[in-house]
């Protein structure tokens, strides 16, 4: 018989430079919501309720009871949500009563967390946004090295960016090699 154990995408990683950290954080789920056509103030003010605050708009994202939320796409969100429930999208569907279209993607997507003061020096080779310029709480689906990226920079020392499970481990590389130009040879 099979023992299975459940591993995480990057199992864990860590890299440190001399003002930098990038990690793999710990469990959270992504819901993707679609508003159904005709319910968007119907579903500002469940949110509103609910959530503790409003809907985030294009280029932000906002701090929610349960995690964060930002925006996606015309009437699309991403609910980023602590903790472990493979049934949060069904959970969220519930809050709305119908009003929205609901997906788990916790799946398809992986975090890498970066922290430190030299974060913008090692972003600015990597991802063509002017990141040192953005309002905070800033979040923007990009692309970095040709593949797929969500960037969500909560403060000046703190950024997490999502990219897709199937690309990963070249996301992972290309941000290494780009920040290895930037900062030098890693201490760990």
């Amino acid at each position: 018989m099979s023992d299975l154990t459940a591993q995480s995408s990057l199992a864990g990683m860590t890299k440190s430079w001399e003002g930098l950290t990038l990690s793999e954080p710990s469990v959270f789920e992504i819901v993707s919501v679609a508003i159904a056509q005709g319910r968007e103030n119907e579903v500002a003010k469940t949110f509103a309720t609910y959530y503790g605050s409003q809907l985030p708009k294009p280029n932000e994202f906002t701090t929610i009871n349960e995690g964060h939320a930002l925006w996606t796409g015309p009437e699309q969100y991403f609910l980023l949500l602590k903790g472990e429930d493979e049934t949060a999208d069904l959970s969220v569907s519930d809050v709305f009563d119908g009003a929205v279209y609901t997906t788990l993607q916790s799946d398809s997507w992986v975090a890498i967390d970066l922290n430190g003061t030299r974060i913008f020096d090692a972003l600015e080779q990597f991802i063509s946004l002017d990141l040192r310029r953005a309002k905070y709480p800033f979040a923007a689906r990009t692309s970095a090295h040709h593949m797929a990226v969500i960037v969500t920079v909560i403060n000046v020392n703190e950024v997490r960016l999502l990219t897709p499970r199937s690309s990963v481990q070249s996301f992972l590389d290309a941000l290494t090699h780009a920040t290895d130009n930037a900062l030098g040879y890693p201490v760990s």
